[in-house]
């Protein structure tokens, strides 16, 4: 009998044992599941900051290129993206055998507005006087602030006759152009061009 309660209390740590050991084995698997979970999420925080980080520097990339290419005040392509925009089409006029054309427009007489009515009222004649410009071109052609009131039209497959088109279209838009300015109360600036 003692036997027999000997086996039985040694049935019984058995049990206890192993009912313990199946308690850590389970502590142990919901901590590995924990970190394995804990690490998974660290790993995505990771994944989408470096992704915002990558969107942000493409960004910030992509502004540094625009502000590179474009002239601040009218929002044209500057002189310098113009100029490796015309060697590109140089290049692939000669090598399709095609055309293109430039157009060079000045506003004659523009130190006169700036003159007579600041410099603030001669900037928003330029910045209208681009707007015409960038309206009055395709999306594939360039136009350009070359330098002061200078401009630019880079037409890619266009004759001379198409640029002589392009060129009349700006002058009679331009003539339309009309600044009234505050300082100058009842007279409008104005300027003559030649295209």
């Amino acid at each position: 009998r003692e036997a027999e309660i000997a086996l039985l209390q040694r049935d019984h740590e058995i049990q206890r044992l192993t009912v313990a050991r199946a308690r850590v084995r389970q502590r142990w698997w919901a901590a590995g599941f924990g970190v394995a979970l804990l690490f998974a999420v660290v790993l995505g925080a990771g994944y989408q900051m470096r992704t915002r980080s990558a969107r942000a520097l493409a960004e910030a990339k992509r502004r540094v290129e625009e502000l590179a290419r474009t002239d601040p005040l009218t929002g044209l392509a500057n002189r310098r993206f113009a100029v490796e925009r015309l060697h590109d089409e140089a290049l692939r006029a000669q090598r399709r055998l095609s055309v293109f054309s430039l157009v060079l427009a000045d506003l004659d007489d523009f130190k006169r507005v700036n003159d007579a009515h600041g410099h603030a009222c001669g900037d928003e004649v330029l910045v209208r006087f681009s707007g015409i410009l960038s309206s009055s071109v395709r999306a594939l052609d360039v136009a350009a602030r070359w330098g002061g009131e200078e401009f630019l039209l880079l037409l890619p497959g266009t004759d001379a006759a198409g640029a002589v088109t392009v060129a009349a279209t700006v002058r009679a838009r331009r003539e339309e152009l009309e600044v009234l300015w505050p300082g100058a109360p009842g007279r409008r600036s104005s300027t003559s061009d030649s295209t």
